[in-house]
C-alpha cells in the first residue's frame, strides 16, 4: 500500500486499534461522523489512522447505534521527520487567527506545539480539549499519521527553552539559509512572537541561539507562524 491511496479517501481518527485482535473501534463523536454524515455502512472499505505514525485500510464488519467495529486489512508506517522541532506560537487574542495558525502547523507536518502567554499576552486561557479536537480533524483532513502534542505554556518566564531560534527585524542571516547553520537533527525549539513583542527581559531569559530575520517587513504572528513552518518543512533534511 502507498502514499497513493489517500489522495481521495476521507481519513478517521481512533484511539482504540489492537493489532494482536486486528480490529479498530470507533465511537462517540468519530462514529458519528462515520455513520451519520459519511453513510458509511457494514462491509465498507475507509482509512483510520492511530495518531502515532500508521494508517490502517480497514474494513467494517459491524455497526451499531454507537460504535463501529472493523477489521484491519493492510497498513501503512510513515516516519514523523519533523519530530525534532518544537513549535512555540503564541497566545493571540483572535481566536480564528489562533486556530488558522495551528491548523496550518498541523498540516505542513509539525507535531510538538505549544501555545504560551507572554508579559503582553491579551488572551490568557488555554481549553485544552479544544485544541485537541482541532489537532484530530486537521490530521484527518490533510491526511496526517501523527496526532500533535498541543501543551501550553502559562508563563515565559518560567520556562526552559532549548536550542531556540528567535526572529528579529535587525537578522542579518535568513531562515532559508538556515540548513547549513543549524544541525536539524539536535532538538530545535522555533518562537514566533506575539502580538506587540516580547518584552527585553523574556528575551534575555530565553537566550535564543539562532537569530534570523523573515523578511524586510513586519508580519502578523500568524503570518510569521505559516511563513516560519514552511520553510522549516521544505528543507531537503525533511524531504
Amino acid at each position: 500500500m502507498n502514499q497513493d491511496f489517500l489522495s481521495n479517501t476521507e481519513l478517521f481518527f481512533s484511539s482504540s486499534i489492537d493489532l494482536e485482535e486486528n480490529k479498530i473501534i470507533i465511537s462517540d463523536e468519530e462514529f458519528h461522523h462515520l455513520a451519520k454524515v459519511m453513510r458509511k455502512k457494514e462491509g465498507d472499505k475507509i482509512f483510520v489512522t492511530d495518531g502515532k505514525g500508521a494508517i490502517y485500510e480497514s474494513k467494517i464488519s459491524a455497526l451499531n447505534k454507537r460504535k463501529a467495529a472493523l477489521n484491519i486489512l493492510n497498513s501503512i508506517k510513515y516516519t514523523d521527520k519533523l519530530r525534532n522541532i518544537s513549535f512555540y506560537i503564541p497566545n493571540l487574542h483572535n481566536k480564528e487567527r489562533m486556530r488558522f495558525a495551528v491548523e496550518k502547523l498541523i498540516e505542513l507536518g509539525f507535531t510538538k506545539i505549544t501555545i504560551y502567554n507572554s508579559s503582553r499576552t491579551v488572551a490568557k486561557g488555554f481549553n485544552q480539549a479544544k485544541w485537541e479536537k482541532v489537532a484530530i480533524a486537521s490530521i484527518k483532513q490533510s491526511l496526517r499519521a501523527f496526532l500533535p502534542e498541543i501543551s501550553f505554556c502559562k508563563n515565559l518566564m518560567k520556562s526552559e527553552i532549548n536550542n531556540l531560534i528567535f526572529f528579529d527585524q535587525n537578522g542579518t542571516d535568513k531562515l532559508i539559509d538556515a540548513r547549513g547553520k543549524i544541525n536539524f537533527n539536535n532538538n530545535i525549539s522555533v518562537l514566533i512572537g506575539p502580538e506587540g513583542g516580547l518584552s527585553e527581559e523574556e528575551i534575555k531569559h530565553l537566550k535564543p541561539k539562532y537569530l534570523f530575520k523573515l523578511n524586510d517587513y513586519r508580519l502578523r504572528s500568524e503570518t510569521a507562524v505559516i511563513t516560519v513552518a514552511s520553510i522549516i518543512s521544505s528543507l531537503e533534511c525533511f524531504a
